[in-house]
């Protein structure tokens, strides 16, 4: 870290993320991405397959599912990055001084700059991914499980009073 540099960053995860993966958008996304299609059509097959409920002897009939992976599906992982990735690029290129790294349903957003720059860029980086978690990926932020950090006390103080009551405990 340079002279006079500070560091800050976010991290969050999202509520119950596998169960908001849209199909039909999936299945928009994996062509236009070249995902292999004979592929996501066996594996968005099996997610889409009729559910049956059940508790002891008695099972229920549900419908068939439009939205959704099963968390253990072996396709799972590799479904939720072909989903995320049309969003999290166009978010990328909006903010390219603060890398992205995702893994699975985690987010870390991070930048280094002088303070005043770190408090800005985190603050529009961060609420800028909630809205595209939002609006293009159609899940929620698990604001419980989310985190800001900070290179010192003061500069975590500023980014607490930046991001209101979604900066948690600071």
């Amino acid at each position: 870290m340079a002279q006079g540099s500070h560091s800050g960053a976010f991290l969050c995860d999202l509520a119950n993320y596998y169960e908001y993966i849209d199909h039909e958008v999936l299945w928009e996304r994996g062509k236009r991405r070249g995902f292999p299609m004979a592929v996501l059509a066996i594996a968005l097959n099996q997610a889409r397959a009729k559910r049956f409920l059940g508790f002891g002897d008695v099972a229920v009939d549900v419908r068939f599912p439009r939205r959704g992976l099963a968390a253990g599906d072996g396709f799972a992982t590799t479904l939720v990055q072909v989903f995320a990735l049309d969003p999290l690029e166009a978010w990328s290129h909006k903010h390219p001084e603060v890398p992205l790294t995702m893994f699975i349903d985690d987010f870390l957003g991070s930048t280094s700059a002088q303070e005043h720059l770190v408090v800005g860029r985190v603050t529009s980086a961060a609420a800028d991914l909630q809205d595209t978690v939002e609006s293009e990926m159609g899940c929620k932020v698990a604001q419980h499980k989310s985190v800001i950090v900070a290179s010192s006390d003061r500069l975590l103080k500023k980014l607490g009073g930046a991001f209101g009551n979604f900066a948690g405990t600071v």
